[in-house]
């Protein structure tokens, strides 16, 4: 994962882009912990794996996978809670 992620920053750089994708640093295994604890799941191994090496992309950033961010743990509970708000305001 580590090798598939240098690439990446190797041609987001040679792109001249690497500043304004913004992409964070790994997760650590508490944010991880937490993350699957706030969601009530456990993570699949490659996503685990994934985000530890790269938590992401910071809310500024250019979005680098078809013009969307990639999501980092705080922003995937973000996403979550925003999506259970919806879903339980249906259910109510």
């Amino acid at each position: 994962m580590e090798d598939y992620w240098k690439e990446i920053r190797e041609a987001l750089s040679s792109l001249g882009c690497a500043d304004e994708s913004k992409l964070n640093s790994g997760a650590t295994a508490s944010e991880l912990d937490a993350l699957e604890k706030h969601l009530g799941v456990t993570l699949p191994t490659e996503l685990k794996e994934f985000l530890s090496v790269c938590n992401g992309q910071d809310d500024e950033g250019a979005g680098i996978v078809f013009g969307e961010q990639i999501l980092s743990t705080i922003s995937i509970k973000r996403c979550w809670d925003d999506w259970r708000d919806i879903d339980e305001a249906e259910m109510n």
